[in-house]
Parts: C-alpha cells; structure tokens; sequence
C-alpha cells in the first residue's frame, strides 16, 4: 500500500518547481561535516552488558538511551512481568532513525526465546506484544541487524491493552485474506494522520495495541501483487476516510470487533511506457489516475499501477468518470536510469493533462506514455570536520516525504569516493540528503543531514 501511495503523492509535486529545486542544488554541491564536529560513537553506561549475567534492569517508567558499540555489541536487560499482563516491548529512535534493531524476548532461563522481532510498522526498530504467563523475571536481548553494524537507539517496556481488532476477508470466497495493511488513522475534519499500521495474520486477523485514548477511523488496503488488487475501503464499508465511522477507544479499549470484507477490483485502464529516444519499455513506472476534490480543492489519488518488464500496467477499480494519468519514476529499475514525470497525453502538470473516460465493467485501453530521459545530479564532497579530509565509503542517501503514511522513506544511496566526492542520480522531485558512516573501522561518525543537522524531520 505504502508504495503506490507514495507513487501517486509524488507525481502531483508541480513539475517545473522540482526541476528548479534540483537546479538549485546542482549549483550549490553539499558538504557534509562543514561546521557539525564529527564523533566517535561510545558505549552506553549500561556496558558491560553483553551476557544475561550483567543485563541492567528496565522499568516501565524508564526509556534507556542505549547504543550498539562497538560492531558486535549486544546489549541484555532484564525486567520483572507479571502474570496475565501484555506487555509493549519496543525499540524506538534516539537521534539515529537508521539504526536497525533486532530484539528477542527470552524466558527467566536467559536461554528459550519466547519472540524475536526485526522491523516494526515500516521502520528500522523492534516491536514484540507479549503477555506473561506468570510472574517471573524476563530477559531481552538488543543487537544491530547486521552484525557489524552500530547506532543509537531507545528501549521502552510499558504494560498495554488491545485497543482494536478484527477480520478482513473476500467479500465473494469470505476466506480470510493474509498480509492485509490496516491503518489506525485520528481524523482532523480535512485529512486523515497514520497513528498505527499493521498487518492480518494467516487468519485474516489484526491487532493494535496501546492505542491512546480517543477516536479512530481504519482503513482496509490489499495489493495483491501476485493477482488483481482488492478495493481500499474504511470502516464500516466505506470508500474514503472523510466517510468513515467513528471508533472510539476509552481506557484503552474500543469493544467489539471492527471487520473488513474486501471486493476484488476490475481493471480499468491499460497502456504501455516506453523510452523517448529508443521506445524500449520502461518498468518499474507509477502510474497513478487522479480525480478532483471539490471539497478539499485538490486532486486526489484514485486509483494506481506500475509497469511491469515489457512496460505495460493496468490501473484498477475505477467506476464511471474522468481522470488524469500521471506518469512517475520513484527509484530506477536499471541502475541510472531515470526519465522525467508527465501526465496525459504528453503534459508537463496535472492540471494540463487530458482526461480519460472510464465505464464501469470496460477497459479502457492504449493510454501510452513516452517519457524522457532524465539524469539530474546532486554532486558535493564529504569531508571530515575540522581537518577537512576527504571522507571516503560515507553513505549519501536520499529521501522523500510520503504524504499519505506522513514519513521520510529510503529513495537512493550511493558512497563516496576516494577524494570524499559523490554524484547522486535522481528522478526529478524534492529530497533532503542524509551523511551516514557505511563502513566504520577506526571510528563511527555521526550521520548528518544536509545542511547540518543532526534530525532528518
């Protein structure tokens, strides 16, 4: 779901201001390190703590500022549960989104795992939901996914509560459909903000967890990359947000059950993408139709696709109406390879694109696009802060903000060069440009964001 909403968000960003923004940036190469003074990271107080025998102990009022240092550290804790209570375990960031956790519970023995965890709710950090059995004292082991890796984060223990849960099946087989997202979103009135994601179990059921009180609306969404996605819907069978009902969680429930039965949808526009200059097939391109919102005077996401090998999509579950269709690269499928965004037939926004007719039960067909190759660069040096050397093997990475999950996520990383130098090829659009130490051997330097700063929010 996260990619073809980022697909959509992205190729709405007026077009003659990206390439502008880019510009920009070519004509002003970044420098890491300028004036922000690199640092070797250090152990935590808590070390040593690398066996069950020295785990310090964590309470649930407490949220410990750990670090994984040097390569190969581990860190144990140990907390006392109590029976017939859940427990919300969980990594969390502390000045370093990127670190990449991976946690396991074990019993009083320090020995028998109860869970492990790596990646949480489409980030880097660790997450496990446990209730305890009974009273006794349990032990969590921290360590960094890769395991030369090192980093900053956070380690919280609080008692919890289900807060909401239920089914999403197939509307026609009403067999339970595994691997469905399910967003917890607060409702402002004009748009919705993500609190919590999550996904259905083999069973078709969700969970969320230690939900603050006050009201929810969900949403439903099931790609379906392997066949026909199914329709997105929001509770109680709704087809947008702004019309969904109302769940309310008080003293960290909302009782009952909230279930979802997803219909399948029907294609409804297909084309092909090719390359301007050789007509080969592009993959790997969003292809998003949007519609406009009277009520918010915006247009808005209705529907998306992505071309596969040959360059060909389809775009499904649109009713009777008229859209425009938007073209749009996000990360290259062909290592530097990139074309410039356009809408139908050949615009540069989507104000001046043409519409398309859809009718309900028909496929609308042959609406192509040719896009153009596009390379821009951001170029710049990295370079250690006070001595001024060149810095070479730093990761240069850039982001996007998706709109609809309301995060910055990965687009591209490259590595510098033995003179500290890089060239970052991008699609057009805006990004901001993290500094990150890839590979530390005499020392770890702590990863900035252009143009020093330590946060990337």
């Amino acid at each position: 779901m996260q990619r073809s909403w980022r697909a959509s968000r992205l190729g709405v960003v007026g077009l003659a201001c990206v390439c502008a923004c880019l510009a920009g940036l070519l004509a002003a190469p970044l420098v890491a390190g300028a004036s922000t003074p690199a640092f070797v990271l250090e152990a935590d107080s808590y070390e040593p703590d690398n066996v069950p025998g020295s785990a310090d102990a964590i309470t649930l009022a407490e949220t410990q500022s750990r670090t994984l240092y040097p390569r190969g550290d581990v860190d144990w804790v140990s907390f006392d549960a109590i029976e017939g209570t859940t427990y919300d375990l969980r990594t969390l960031s502390d000045g370093d989104d990127e670190v990449d956790t991976y946690m396991y519970l074990y019993d009083s023995d320090a020995t028998t795992v109860i869970d492990r965890n790596d990646d949480s709710s489409g980030s880097l950090f660790s997450r496990i939901f446990w209730t305890a059995d009974e009273t006794k004292t349990v032990y969590l082991k921290v360590r960094h996914f890769d395991s030369q890796g090192t980093g900053m984060y956070a380690l919280r223990v609080r008692e919890t509560r289900l807060s909401i849960h239920g089914t999403v099946t197939d509307e026609d087989s009403t067999e339970p459909l595994a691997g469905a997202s399910v967003a917890a979103y607060t409702w402002d009135g004009a748009e919705g903000a993500v609190e919590e994601w999550t996904y259905t179990d083999e069973d078709g059921g969700y969970e969320f967890w230690s939900l603050a009180d006050g009201t929810y609306r969900l949403g439903f969404f099931s790609e379906g990359w392997e066949e026909a996605p199914y329709t997105p819907e929001f509770y109680n069978n709704k087809a947008s947000i702004k019309d969904g009902d109302d769940i309310v969680v008080s003293g960290g429930v909302a009782p009952g059950s909230y279930d979802a039965a997803l219909e399948i949808m029907e294609p409804s526009i297909q084309g092909t993408v090719v390359d301007d200059d050789w007509e080969d097939p592009i993959p790997g391109i969003a292809v998003t139709a949007y519609s406009w919102d009277d009520d918010l005077s915006a247009w808005y996401e209705a529907a998306w696709g992505w071309t596969d090998y040959y360059g060909e999509y389809t775009v499904y579950g649109l009713k009777d109406g008229k859209w425009k269709i938007g073209f749009q690269m996000l990360w290259p499928y062909y290592e530097d390879e990139f074309w410039m965004p356009e809408f139908y037939d050949d615009q540069a926004t989507v104000d001046d694109a043409e519409w398309v007719e859809t009718v309900d039960g028909q496929v609308t067909t042959g609406i192509d696009a040719s896009l153009a190759p596009a390379r821009p660069a951001i170029t710049g040096t990295v370079t250690e802060s006070g001595s001024g050397d060149p810095l070479a093997d730093i990761g240069v990475v850039a982001y996007a903000y998706d709109d609809y999950a309301d995060e910055w996520y990965w687009v591209r990383g490259v590595s510098t060069d033995a003179d500290g130098s890089y060239e970052l090829k991008l699609g057009s659009g805006e990004y901001k440009i993290g500094f990150e130490d890839w590979n530390p051997e005499d020392g770890y330097y702590q990863s900035e964001y252009y143009d020093d700063q330590l946060h990337l929010a």
